[in-house]
């Protein structure tokens, strides 16, 4: 999570010993968190900035004695050289975690798709709930419709009702199992998301529309 800002954190503490204070509330949470036998890196993720800024304090005390000798230039280069390991760190592992929200992507898909239906109930399948399809890409529902130049002609409604049977009051589904005989002949997938890999084969988070749905004019 700290990538190079922990050593640097060290080297502040080294070169400025007055800042290592800052770090006795973090070490002392993160610590009592250690012992809870459930743990995320969300529950610490809060001590970041900390260890940032005394990092900060680090790569200033080499920036300013840059000049000073070969030894102040070399570890400066060293400096640039973490923050540069820092940023493509942050930004491949970025890219990677885009992977885990097959159903935030699966809504997106099914509102750029299919923005065009004036009236809508679309299902959220468990899955598609719990990897990414969240009340914040639910646009054509308030809070966000208004936000819409055409939001008088969209009325649509999200619903993530846990082991639904009936699927025949629904417009769309996000669903695993893309199954047409769970929703009968009336049904056709317009998409999917691939959510992972069984054994070599693709499996799929499906976006499957009821034919016949009404087109806003």
């Amino acid at each position: 999570m700290l990538h190079t800002s922990l050593p640097l954190a060290v080297f502040g503490i080294l070169v400025d010993n007055t800042i290592g204070s800052m770090l006795l509330a973090p070490l002392f949470f993160v610590t009592c968190l250690s012992f809870i036998g459930h743990k995320e890196w969300r529950f610490v993720v809060y001590v970041a900035p900390i260890f940032n800024i005394v990092a900060a304090r680090g790569a200033s005390w080499v920036y300013a004695r840059r000049r000073h000798s070969i030894f102040h230039r070399i570890l400066m280069l060293g400096v640039l050289g973490a923050l540069s390991l820092n940023v493509l760190h942050a930004s491949v592992l970025t890219l990677i975690s885009t992977t885990n929200y097959p159903g935030g992507t699966a809504l997106h898909k099914l509102n750029m798709k299919s923005g065009l239906v004036a009236q809508a109930n679309v299902y959220l399948d468990d899955f598609s709930a719990q990897s990414g399809a969240s009340l914040f890409l639910q646009e054509y529902e308030s809070p966000y419709a208004f936000l819409l130049l055409d939001a008088p002609s969209r009325s649509w409604r999200y619903i993530k009702t846990p082991n639904q049977a009936d699927f025949s009051n629904f417009t769309f589904v996000l669903t695993e199992d893309g199954d047409s005989v769970l929703f009968g002949e009336g049904w056709r997938v317009i998409d999917s998301v691939v959510k992972g890999r069984t054994r070599g084969k693709e499996d799929h988070l499906w976006i499957m529309e009821k034919k016949g749905a009404i087109r806003a004019v």
